[in-house]
């Protein structure tokens, strides 16, 4: 809203309100619809936090539902190496024959460029866990992966 209107909307720990729409496009299916409000929230030694309160609509099931979505990033130092906690979280409702579901990811991930005599922040190596509650809002279908990461920023 600040970027759109040209005047601060910060409170608090909040840094700015954005009104925010998503679509979804799975393969051979229909195009899922979310739109609602966002806000970038200001928290100590957090690059970024960011809270999406959606309505979500999928027009292959009947109703609509709501969505949760937070985004984080967490940089720190241990002695020299840079590490980065980072992130997201979707919680959503039911919608139709779907139960409620839950998808959170979270990142740990150190700056192996630095580590490796490259350039800083340039490559970042780590784990990823992955982990779904009602996996596509199927019930009972839980999903726990863990994962390698490696992450080249351009």
């Amino acid at each position: 809203m600040s970027k759109i209107t040209g005047r601060k909307f910060t409170y608090g720990i909040i840094k700015d309100v954005l009104l925010s729409a998503q679509i979804e496009k799975p393969k051979d299916q229909s195009i899922r619809k979310l739109g609602g409000i966002a806000f970038d929230l200001n928290l100590q030694g957090f690059k970024f936090f960011k809270t999406h309160f959606y309505i979500r609509d999928n027009p292959s099931l009947s109703g609509t539902t709501y969505q949760t979505t937070f985004a984080w990033n967490y940089p720190f130092r241990i002695n020299n190496t840079q590490i980065v906690i980072e992130g997201f979280a979707d919680l959503s409702g039911g919608e139709g024959s779907k139960v409620a579901n839950q998808l959170i990811v979270p990142r740990f991930l150190v700056d192996a460029g630095h580590l490796l005599g490259i350039k800083d922040k340039k490559i970042w190596l780590g784990v990823e866990w992955q982990y779904s509650h009602n996996k596509f809002g199927v019930d009972g279908v839980t999903e726990s992966v863990p994962q390698i990461q490696i992450k080249y920023i351009l």
